[in-house]
């Protein structure tokens, strides 16, 4: 890892969470979630997670989840 990277790890609830119709929350959409946001750093992630996934789910979440992000401050240049 370099200065600055993040990395993002995750419980299989986050993307095994579903929606009122079935649908599953998958990695692809939290992929795209944390991109979206990756310019924010790391401060408030997990949070912006839990957030998309509670409405997602419409505050039905039915598995336990845990979010952890971390940044690099030192590393390879």
């Amino acid at each position: 890892f370099g200065r600055g990277d993040m990395l993002f790890m995750y419980t299989d609830g986050a993307i095994e969470a579903r929606d009122p119709d079935g649908a599953f929350f998958g990695e692809q959409r939290l992929r795209d979630l944390l991109l979206a946001h990756a310019e924010d750093g790391v401060e408030g992630l997990c949070a912006t997670v839990l957030d998309e996934l509670d409405r997602f789910t419409r505050s039905a979440l039915d598995d336990d989840i845990a979010l952890v992000a971390l940044r690099f401050d030192k590393g390879r240049d």
